[in-house]
């Protein structure tokens, strides 16, 4: 194999000699260190179907931390190591070490998340290839070759430069392959997720009400779903939603059982109309078009350039007014009944 050298990557000799004789049929275990919540978890999908393509013989392992353990695509790895995660009571660094040292030898270890738990992870298990991104100086210490890690790529494609600097090209637009059941509702809908783990990136509720009122006026042939978050304040802050929109026939809530379902209600909607969150990075990875809203940091990183997505955002910040996004979504939903005809 060869690298792929510019002015973004940093490789060191052991790390060009190494890449110099790895063969990818002779290549027979892989580490992943993704340390992600469940919103990156399911965006690491095109990077694994990559690896699968190009290493058919090897056993690939996903090294996630405890306390994220949704959205990992367990179909598409051998074994699964865990690292000590931020739970109550704190484990010890020791316990840490303990965790961080069973990941054992692989030929290559990818960090896509370049943390300070990977940097222990990628440091004290032996590899004959360790591939991160360049981040301070610590690369130079860490890593055999890396790359730069840009938030004005959408992330799926950035973790896959982890590959393309080996010369090992991916499917475009990237392929998720990810598993959804199948469902019939009865009739098209569309799917708003109003509430997010974090609230600084949340629309207001009040904005997600009045939008899913004029939308079920605009598109009465559609059912309007609200779905709700898991968590008690998530519950609490859709109840307030669906309040605030008003009694119709078309507009639904739908609870969040488990991340299967949500999968399937979300594969199947028309259009995802969500915060910056992992629901919507779920829609995304079942490939389903969305329209994110985004409040604060970087929407770039986040929106794919490929199918039917599109993002509404504030170039001095804050939230976009109902009018704006109500006015984004109709047009995107009917680009989207456009494209669905063709």
């Amino acid at each position: 194999m060869l690298i792929f050298e510019d002015r973004e990557v940093w490789s060191s000799k052991r790390g060009r000699r190494a890449v110099s004789e790895l063969e990818t049929q002779s290549v027979e275990s892989i580490a992943v260190i993704m340390h992600f919540a469940m919103g990156d978890s399911v965006l690491t999908r095109p990077f694994f179907v990559t690896l699968r393509e190009f290493f058919p013989n090897a056993k690939i392992t996903a090294s996630i931390i405890a306390n994220y353990t949704n959205g990992i695509p367990e179909d598409l790895v051998d074994r699964i190591h865990v690292s000590a995660g931020k739970y109550r009571p704190r484990p010890s660094f020791f316990t840490k070490m303990k965790t961080w040292r069973a990941l054992g030898y692989h030929d290559i270890i990818f960090d896509l998340i370049t943390s300070n738990a990977s940097y222990w992870v990628t440091k004290l298990n032996p590899a004959k290839l360790k591939v991160g991104f360049m981040r301070y100086f610590y690369h130079y210490f860490i890593y055999d070759l890396a790359v730069t890690r840009s938030d004005f790529h959408f992330i799926s494609e950035t973790f896959l430069h982890q590959l393309n600097v080996l010369g090992l090209e991916h499917r475009w637009p990237p392929d998720f392959q990810y598993p959804a059941a199948s469902h019939q509702p009865r009739k098209p809908y569309v799917m708003y997720c109003a509430t997010s783990s974090e609230p600084s990136r949340s629309w207001p509720s009040e904005s997600y009400a009045a939008l899913m009122a004029r939308m079920a006026e605009a598109f009465p042939e559609y059912d309007h779903t609200l779905l709700y978050g898991n968590s008690p304040s998530e519950e609490a802050e859709a109840d307030s939603v669906l309040e605030m929109a008003g009694k119709r026939e078309n507009i639904l809530p739908e609870k969040e059982a488990d991340l299967e379902r949500s999968a399937m209600l979300l594969r199947h909607a028309t259009m995802v109309v969500g915060n910056n969150s992992g629901i919507r990075n779920l829609a995304i990875a079942t490939e389903t078009p969305t329209l994110g809203l985004f409040i604060a940091g970087s929407h770039f990183n986040y929106w794919p350039r490929f199918g039917l997505h599109h993002v509404v955002f504030e170039r001095e910040g804050g939230a976009s007014s109902v009018e704006r996004v109500f006015r984004t979504a109709v047009d995107h939903l009917k680009r989207i009944e456009k494209e669905g005809s063709r």
